[in-house]
């Protein structure tokens, strides 16, 4: 009779399928993780500011949100080209157009707070 050894057929069987087993468990985890960080993203808001119809009458600075999620301002900063820094357009506006004079204007603020929702737009000047 032949002596049987610590590692049999049924053994190596066994262990190797709860190998697979884990591996899988880890595969199904990490893609779970995955799908959830994508479905979380896809959610962002994307803003984008635009200038439209320059040099005519109409012309148009504005503010889009093209993404699927509502966009939540949390600051507000405008940097003018001498270095200056406003803390909203109201302000820039106001220092860098002076009075209305021959140019007729309508302008829109941005706050701390504001909800942009998607696929809305806001003409800001």
């Amino acid at each position: 009779m032949m002596k049987k050894g610590f590692w049999n057929i049924e053994k190596i069987v066994g262990l190797t399928a709860l190998i697979v087993s884990l591996l899988t468990l880890i595969v199904f985890v990490y893609q779970t993780n995955l799908l959830r960080k994508q479905q979380y993203m896809s959610a962002y808001p994307h803003l984008s500011l635009m200038n439209e119809k320059s040099s005519t009458l109409q012309y148009s600075f504005s503010l889009s949100n093209h993404g699927v999620g509502p966009a939540f301002i949390e600051s507000v900063k405008v940097s003018a080209s001498n270095d200056m820094v406003y803390d909203d357009i109201i302000h820039y506006v106001e220092k860098t157009m002076g009075k209305q004079d021959s140019i007729n204007y309508v302008y829109s603020n941005l706050w701390v707070g504001r909800l942009i929702p998607a696929n809305e737009k806001i003409n800001l000047i």
